[in-house]
């Protein structure tokens, strides 16, 4: 364990650092490891004279600190280790655009203990002309680090996209702190394009894997010197891959389509992020699909001898559907007296911008025999004079799994015309319709709160509308409670406004509004705004916008920020859904929670996202307590052809059901026959009405079906406002 002066220097000065903050916690369960495997990879780890600690904790995917407090920020790199210090090199993504946007160099860190990062700086700096130029939209990434014993010299290998790219570009350094000195560039085996790169060593002979212009996996041998290719070792490709088995250029062809693995977009046949290790005499490639920044299942393939045979489809996967939310690129092996671990270096991508939130989700490889499994741990702990691993705790979402939905939702009654639709009495300035927001019910009288579309930007200038009705058919409009500026200058924080959702604070006495606010990037905040009168009937306002209560948050929300918010209460206290456009390829929800409904809020990061899985795709939440206490959450969602294009596919409405407000159950969907409606597609669930005979009213938004001899306007298309009656039953245990 890591003495007790050590871990009071840890949490003083790396509070959020990935060793710092498991000093104190107990070991739950030993693993097994690989003792006395037969062990070659990217770098074999001997313990070294110089190593200050026996046993360091990870924590994976947090953001890491070096010993300044910096973000450390080494995407897509490796680990060696020389003379008992750890060097680290990754890619430079601390100015902006610096992930892949302009290439601003690589960065190494330093460690004697595996556990304090020091930041070394640049190694391998952009230059004013060439492949490590930023002119012609190059971009050079993925560096991994070689020694090569014979002529004594670091090799730091990368590739390279843009200006006619795909190559594999050459630095060298006498010593492994650099700096690295360009070399040169060399395509692949058979004038192959590369992409994304790995690295291999045995002896003295050394490899590059690599996505071979992402239409299979290659293998090539490298020269002596290391600095150039000598010869194609083997090319893997799956049976969606439609190159050649060499892939000689000019005679490629990428793949073309998307298809879905899992609940994941990917390339039709592509596959890139390769690693490669050596373990009980088996090689084993790692390799992802691609999936643009999403994440999707790393999967593996294993073979006697680095040229094959090697499977066409891979012959396991690692983790759940999206590998925890990461990428390999790396595998690290640590050997010491009892046996070995074999360290998943993985990536957390978020977007275009790895500089925020873009995260470090190691984790330990369980190899047996010809097999390699990935399992999810909050912390674990690496013992290095061993090389041996134990597991510490499991309490994130990726190990609790969702019970089954409890509930069943049945449609008694289809409304075939819309309950509010263009034309009527109150649309005369909606030009687009109405989206987002939710319906209550309060004595006796339907109130609507809502996003109109009132411009031709369609998703930019809104109006937040409040209607009401006595029926639930007939509605009037009441007032606009705010207005968009519609603005393109990318500082307006509130260029858009949409799904006002209104909830009754009893400790204020008075109705709050929280809705979402969007720059013209769409990045989005959520809002609380308070009705200026008093009491109930102050749910006619009029509003005044309070405060900002959440922002975009980089731990697992991305390019949209915050996009929809519906709080509710529990037991005193309040939780909320929250949305986001996460790095994913849909729309996912998180929780929030707060003692008051004013806040401050916070996220609750042991939970989040919340998977409800069974759906694709999570957007717009609106959640009722039932009169028997339990809580019901209606969304927007996909059904699995993600191909057919994202919310043009939509006859289904997302469900789920929690007994205390917290824990989710999976998801069920709420099928409905659009053929005879008036809606092609339906659009956002506004949340389910509970009547006095027992029954359910669901209002919802859809596309307007278009008139005889009319095609549709896609997202221009007028989104009306719809109905159905639906029946809920408690599902027997």
């Amino acid at each position: 364990m890591i003495e007790n002066a050590m871990k009071q220097q840890m949490k003083k000065r790396f509070p959020g650092c990935f060793a710092a903050c498991i000093a104190g916690v107990a070991l739950l369960t030993c693993l097994p490891v690989a003792h006395g495997a037969e062990v070659e990879a990217d770098v074999i780890f001997q313990q070294g004279a110089e190593m200050k600690s026996r046993m360091v904790g990870i924590r994976p995917g947090v953001m890491w600190k070096d010993d300044a407090g910096a973000d450390i920020t080494a995407h897509g790199g490796c680990v060696i280790q020389m003379g008992g210090v750890f060097y680290w090199y990754g890619e430079n993504n601390r100015q902006p655009g610096g992930a892949f946007g302009i290439f601003t160099g690589v960065r190494c860190y330093t460690s004697t203990d595996f556990t304090n990062w020091h930041n070394l700086g640049i190694v391998l700096a952009p230059t004013e002309s060439g492949p490590l130029s930023a002119k012609d939209g190059r971009v050079a990434y993925r560096p991994k680090v070689l020694y090569n014993q014979r002529d004594a010299q670091y090799v730091m290998i990368l590739t390279e996209t843009g200006a006619g790219g795909g190559h594999l570009l050459f630095a060298t350094s006498p010593t492994p702190a650099g700096p690295f000195t360009y070399r040169g560039w060399s395509f692949g085996a058979n004038q192959s394009k590369t992409m994304d790169m790995g690295v291999y060593q045995e002896g003295e002979k050394a490899y590059v894997v690599y996505s071979d212009n992402n239409c299979g996996i290659s293998i090539d041998r490298l020269s002596d010197d290391y600095l150039s290719v000598r010869e194609r070792v083997a090319h893997i490709r799956n049976s969606e891959c439609q190159c050649g088995p060499s892939h000689p250029n000019p005679n490629y062809k990428r793949p073309e389509g998307w298809i879905l693995k899992g609940k994941t977009r990917v390339l039709k046949g592509g596959e890139e992020g390769p690693a490669l290790v050596k373990a009980n005499g088996f090689y084993f490639l790692v390799t992802s699909w691609c999936s643009g920044w999403a994440p999707n299942q790393c999967h593996y393939r294993v073979s006697k001898s680095l040229e094959g045979p090697w499977n066409a489809e891979p012959d396991g996967y690692l983790g759940d559907e999206t590998s925890f939310d990461s990428q390999s690129g790396y595998i690290l092996t640590i050997t010491g007296t009892k046996g070995s671990t074999f360290i998943n270096i993985s990536d957390r991508w978020k977007g275009g911008n790895t500089q925020e939130g873009s995260s470090y989700p190691w984790l330990p490889l369980q190899i047996n025999d010809s097999t390699m499994t990935m399992e999810w741990y909050d912390t674990w702990h690496l013992d290095l004079e061993n090389g041996t691993w134990s597991a510490g705790s499991q309490l994130s979402r990726f190990t609790q799994k969702e019970p089954p939905c409890g509930i069943t939702l049945s449609i008694i009654e289809q409304r075939e015309e819309p309950v509010i639709a263009k034309g009527m009495p109150g649309t005369e300035h909606n030009k687009y319709g109405f989206e987002g927001g939710c319906v209550l019910k309060l004595d006796g009288v339907y109130h609507l709160f809502t996003s109109e579309m009132v411009a031709d930007t369609v998703h930019d200038k809104m109006m937040l509308a409040h209607w009401t009705s006595q029926d639930g058919l007939t509605w009037e409009r009441r007032d606009t409670m705010f207005e968009s500026s519609g603005s393109k200058d990318p500082q307006d924080i509130r260029s858009a406004l949409w799904a006002p959702m209104p909830v009754y604070n009893e400790e204020e006495g008075r109705w709050n509004v929280f809705h979402v606010s969007f720059t013209p990037g769409d990045f989005g905040r959520i809002w609380r705004a308070v009705s200026s009168t008093k009491g109930r009937q102050g749910i006619h306002g009029p509003w005044v916008d309070a405060e900002c209560i959440l922002e975009g948050d980089p731990k697992w929300e991305g390019i949209a920020g915050c996009h929809s918010i519906f709080p509710y209460p529990v037991n005193g206290k309040w939780m909320a859904f929250y949305g986001s456009a996460d790095h994913r390829a849909w729309w996912s929800a998180g929780l929030l929670s707060a003692e008051r409904l004013a806040g401050p809020w916070k996220r609750e990061t042991t939970l989040n996202p919340v998977t409800l899985s069974g759906v694709l795709g999570t957007e717009n939440p609106v959640v009722t307590r039932l009169k028997s206490g339990r809580y019901v959450a209606v969304f927007y969602t996909l059904k699995n052809q993600p191909q057919q294009g994202y919310g043009m596919d939509g006859h289904l409405i997302g469900y789920a059901d929690s007994v205390d407000g917290v824990h989710w159950s999976a998801a069920k969907q709420l099928k409905v026959d659009c053929t005879k409606l008036w809606v092609t597609n339906i659009r956002t669930p506004l949340g389910l009405v509970e009547e006095d005979d027992g029954t359910f009213t669901l209002f919802y938004t859809g596309f307007q079906r278009p008139a005889a001899g009319e095609s549709s306007k896609g997202w221009k298309q007028y989104r009306n406002v719809g109905l159905l009656k639906v029946r809920l039953t408690v599902n027997k245990e």
